[in-house]
């Protein structure tokens, strides 16, 4: 059975970046490691998309309108992550349910323990041997997504809103570790920086960021 490593973030922090270089990391040690992303394995996502412009046109919270969809879906993809665990050493999963304790709560309808005690106690979700959030100041992360193609732009940052909710999302990401310490571990990786095609700048970066993330699994008892 392989190690699950899920990796969360607001929009615009370099998810698929430090995903990808963490991957080239294992393999380079003779890992076998699979990649799940959310777009590609969630299976009611997709129409969880098509909902949020009549959200807007409506006024209504689009996190809270969609949330029933993504937890149903959560709950499907639950046996494509055990196939997965099964037949890798690690599973990196892009985006997990660790998204809606920041997303969802952003409301202020629904706090992070209720959405946990749904995800976990209720939905019988698995909680991943470590949880990584990318993280970075709200201005760069904005800066990053404006130079995406509309097309490119994923799920978290059509659901973002503006800036201040932004800011609201980031907060709840980063109180992840102490929020739930003793029950998840969290790894909160820095990835901060204006956007750069500087590969060499970019993989310096990253290093620093797995090695971070390899220092918590050993403390946890993951081996590499």
């Amino acid at each position: 059975m392989g190690y699950y490593i899920t990796f969360d973030g607001g929009s615009g922090t370099g998810k698929g970046t430090v995903i990808k270089e963490f991957e080239n990391y294992l393999t380079g040690l003779g890992k076998k490691v699979k990649i799940l992303r959310d777009n590609e394995i969630a299976p009611l996502r997709d129409h969880g998309a098509l909902m949020l412009p009549w959200c807007g046109k409506n006024d209504i919270v689009k996190s809270a309108f969609v949330f029933p969809l993504f937890v149903a879906g959560f709950r499907m993809t639950e046996q494509v992550v055990d196939e997965a665990l099964r037949l890798n050493d690690f599973v990196l999963r892009d985006r997990s349910f660790v998204s809606s304790l920041a997303y969802r709560a952003s409301p202020g309808d629904l706090d992070q323990y209720q959405i946990w005690d749904l995800f976990i106690n209720h939905m019988g979700l698995r909680v991943p041997d470590i949880a990584v959030i990318t993280d970075c100041d709200v201005d760069t992360a904005m800066e990053r997504e404006s130079l995406r193609k509309q097309a490119d732009k994923g799920l978290g940052g059509k659901m973002s809103g503006g800036r201040g909710n932004r800011v609201k999302i980031r907060e709840l990401f980063l109180k992840l570790p102490e929020v739930f310490d003793g029950k998840m571990n969290v790894v909160i990786v820095r990835n901060g920086g204006k956007f750069t095609d500087d590969k060499d700048a970019v993989a310096r970066k990253i290093a620093k960021a797995a090695d971070k993330m390899i220092t918590t699994m050993k403390r946890k008892g993951i081996k590499i």
